[in-house]
């Protein structure tokens, strides 16, 4: 049976997925909550748009 190109780029992104989900659980680094990264973002876009309501 022939392979779509599709299918065969559904495995292939299938095989990143995969392999980015072996990384990251292989990092040695601790984990940050989300908690935390979401209120390091919130602080960034807040910065951002003060930055940008000056004159």
């Amino acid at each position: 049976m022939k392979k779509t190109y599709q299918q065969q780029f559904d495995r292939l992104r299938v095989a990143e997925i995969r392999e980015s989900i072996a990384v990251s659980r292989n990092d040695p680094r601790p984990a940050i909550p989300a908690e935390t990264v979401f209120a390091e973002l919130d602080a960034l876009i807040n910065e951002v748009e003060a930055e940008r309501s000056r004159p």
